[in-house]
């Protein structure tokens, strides 16, 4: 049953101090309604929370999850995600999980390790891995990354995007490439407007677009549903974020600011969008996450 199962890794507690264990267990994981359930009459959600009420049963300082969620379907697993999280937050306890769902990674982790090819590339906030690669493999690797070329004068990158205050923490080369997720643009047809939509695909929530600049780089973005530009229209290319991370060859050599600004990272609250102009930072590279206890 579900309470035998639970409790098969209490074997070394008191028989009372064992059933009162299998209670807690039950009641944290939402099962205390199917203690006396076999396997085969739960749900998927409902196996997946006796996996982890028993592997919770020892008090683990470290819980160790490998692709915990790879067999249920995507609204079971994206509900399990969030149990999980709040699980882990609510009980202290450290987990490593091991994923190839980059989505979960991200949802549930406080910080996220790349590996690629064996070897660790990056560990950070996800925010960070996402936004900040250290390298152009990683930005590559973790979500859609488009690299839009941009010239740097003196203390200026200049692009298709825009115009952005740039001090990097190396001595550049004279072109350097800036990266841009999906959603780190937005489209308004404008007859006068510098790119031209090629494609769009509508996906329900988000349509994703493919915008040509006249660098002559194919951007990837992702809009509301709601808008709706027809393929061969010229469009005007609005950058929603002014800290973009540039790249060299190979690395990450700096971020990007509002023009005018001290591009150096420094902790600080959002930019007001009016007070930059055209660009919007809606987020800071040196800000960190809540992590849970430890």
């Amino acid at each position: 049953t579900v309470a035998e199962n639970i409790a098969f890794g209490l074997s070394g507690l008191p028989r009372a101090a064992r059933r009162e264990r299998v209670r807690e267990l039950l009641r944290i994981t939402g099962l205390e309604d199917v203690p006396d359930r076999y396997p085969h009459q739960l749900s998927g959600g409902q196996q997946q929370r006796v996996a982890i009420a028993r592997a919770l049963g020892p008090n683990p300082q470290v819980l160790l999850l490998d692709e915990p969620f790879s067999n249920l379907d995507t609204e079971l697993r994206l509900q399990m995600r969030a149990e999980l999280r709040r699980l882990l937050e609510q009980l202290r306890i450290t987990a490593v999980l091991v994923t190839h769902d980059q989505q979960e990674a991200m949802a549930i982790a406080d910080r996220m390790a790349v590996m690629l090819a064996g070897h660790i590339e990056q560990i950070d906030t996800p925010e960070k891995v996402y936004h900040y690669p250290v390298n152009r493999a990683v930005a590559q690797f973790v979500g859609q990354a488009t690299f839009v070329p941009a010239r740097l004068n003196g203390v200026l990158a200049e692009s298709d995007l825009g115009r952005f205050a740039f001090e990097p923490r190396t001595n550049p080369p004279e072109l350097v490439e800036l990266l841009v997720r999906p959603r780190d643009v937005s489209l308004e047809a404008d007859p006068q407007g510098i790119a031209i939509v090629l494609s769009r695909q509508f996906q329900g929530s988000e349509t994703v677009y493919l915008v040509q600049l006249p660098c002559g780089v194919q951007l990837q973005t992702s809009q509301p549903s709601y808008v709706d530009i027809p393929p061969g229209t010229r469009v005007r290319v609005r950058c929603n974020r002014a800290r973009l991370a540039a790249f060299d060859r190979h690395t990450q050599i700096g971020v990007t600011a509002p023009p005018g600004s001290d591009s150096r990272p420094k902790r600080s609250g959002p930019v007001d969008e009016n007070a930059s102009g055209h660009y919007a930072l809606s987020d800071n590279p040196e800000a960190s996450t809540r992590a849970t206890s430890r």
